[in-house]
């Protein structure tokens, strides 16, 4: 395969969606997280009720890939608690791992489920992306959302000044 500056330029923007599409759906989380406490809980149990709604009907496409690889979703809840993680530290309302490492998880099915309401694949299609690139943007609706924390919580110590936002470090 050659890397022509179109294909390259057809991947960026699909990982590009990806993102868009992560960020716009944990910025939402962590809004409603923000302002009710519960949701945490009361979203593992909807992601349970859901989780059995799809794989009954097999409607969601996503949810088939995920139940025909099983690789995927182990690492999706490997990303998922690493994920959690960087949620806490980067100041999620979050206070227990357990907590945001369900809410990584929910943000993950989430995106996977909104991909039926939203078809953006189809969309990007329609653009005439190549199929790598598509299934770049399917990948990157799965494991993205978990990331997201972790682009949030590196920005948030990069803009730290020392002697400014923290004390200098004793010598």
């Amino acid at each position: 395969m050659i890397f022509t500056p179109q294909y390259v330029f057809t991947i960026l923007v699909a990982i590009l969606a990806a993102w868009g599409h992560s960020a716009i759906f944990y910025g939402l989380f962590r809004w409603i997280e923000a302002r009710w406490l519960a949701f945490p809980k009361v979203g593992s149990v909807l992601l349970v009720l859901y989780l059995n709604y799809e794989l009954a009907s097999w409607s969601n496409p996503g949810m088939q890939c995920l139940a025909n690889q099983p690789l995927i979703i182990i690492s999706l809840f490997a990303i998922a608690l690493l994920g959690g993680w960087f949620h806490r530290l980067s100041g999620g309302a979050s206070k227990s791992g357990p907590a945001a490492f369900f809410l990584m998880l929910e943000l993950a099915i989430c995106c996977l489920w909104s991909e039926s309401l939203f078809p953006v694949a189809r969309w990007l299609r329609s653009l005439g992306l190549s199929p790598s690139a598509i299934s770049f943007y399917e990948l990157g609706t799965i494991y993205y959302p978990a990331l997201v924390p972790l682009a949030l919580w590196i920005w948030q110590k990069s803009r730290i000044v020392p002697g400014v936002d923290e004390p200098f470090a004793d010598n």
